[in-house]
């Protein structure tokens, strides 16, 4: 080989090198996706400025978790969320950054759930990512994320994503493909054969609760470990293992034990199977 090969090889290699160091570093273990509509759990109580400042406080010192909000659906916000637009923020150790604008949407609407999942998986690359829906929930005939700035058509009833639209949100995002880690839902009532079906395509495991949910629903210290909870090598003997610090999120209140929730993961993997016949 000639002097002039030779280093030219040299160079690619210690450009492959710098190339494939860049992207190691860019990506994250875990792009977590939270879907908060706000309601008058926000406008009254504040519950959901509580959950966010438990995020802030639980993000780990390194760069292993992305924690991408978008927060809209309340009249008022107790903190820096703009309440006349659908904003993205991205949640770090300083606050809220808004990295993505966009005028006010309804949170029932399943175009604004696909912009959340298309940008976080374009701009928040990770060897993993999770979803978690916030708001009040009320079982698989009504859905859940009450969007209380929009109304249906008959004007009595407040806005929110059905279990179909749920469906098509996914089925329009890049998760049709590439399957999410798992799908939390930090809502009352969401556990449900009818809730594990439509969503077992897009995820390997869902979170959610068979009960009512007291409204300052999850403990999100849980965050500080979340990117450990990872699922796709985990044979199904141990599969439970990797979810176990994100089933921890019960009630921090002395009034509501842990035993009054059923917040557990659905394996159900044989939905797809059953799916697929």
């Amino acid at each position: 080989m000639s002097p002039r090969i030779s280093k030219l090889f040299i160079l690619l290699l210690m450009l492959s090198a710098l190339l494939l160091f860049a992207f190691s570093a860019e990506a994250a273990d875990l792009t977590l996706m939270v879907y908060m509509s706000g309601g008058n759990l926000e406008t009254v109580h504040g519950a959901a400025t509580a959950d966010i400042q438990e995020m802030i406080d639980a993000l780990p010192e390194d760069d292993s978790l992305n924690v991408i909000l978008m927060a809209a659906g309340a009249e008022i916000w107790q903190t820096d969320i703009d309440p006349e637009s659908t904003n993205i923020y991205k949640i770090s150790k300083t606050g809220l950054e808004a990295v993505s604008t966009a005028p006010l949407t309804s949170m029932g609407s399943a175009e604004s759930l696909t912009r959340l999942l298309a940008y976080a998986h374009a701009e928040f690359p990770a060897s993993h990512y999770a979803l978690i829906f916030w708001d009040h929930g009320a079982g698989p005939m009504a859905g859940l994320c009450f969007d209380e700035l929009y109304y249906d058509e008959d004007g009595q009833s407040m806005d929110r994503l059905t279990l179909m639209e749920l469906k098509a949100a996914l089925e329009a995002s890049p998760f049709r493909e590439e399957k999410l880690s798992w799908i939390g839902m930090d809502a009352c009532l969401m556990a449900s054969v009818e809730t594990a079906a439509i969503l077992a395509p897009y995820s390997d495991y869902l979170i959610a609760s068979e009960e009512t949910e007291p409204s300052r629903g999850w403990n999100y210290g849980f965050l500080k470990d979340a990117a450990k909870a990872r699922t796709a090598e985990v044979p199904p003997s141990v599969s439970l293992r990797p979810m176990r610090t994100p089933i921890r999120a019960l009630s921090k209140t002395s009034r509501f034990p842990p035993s009054i929730f059923t917040i557990y993961p659905i394996w159900y993997r044989a939905f797809r199977t059953l799916q697929k016949r």
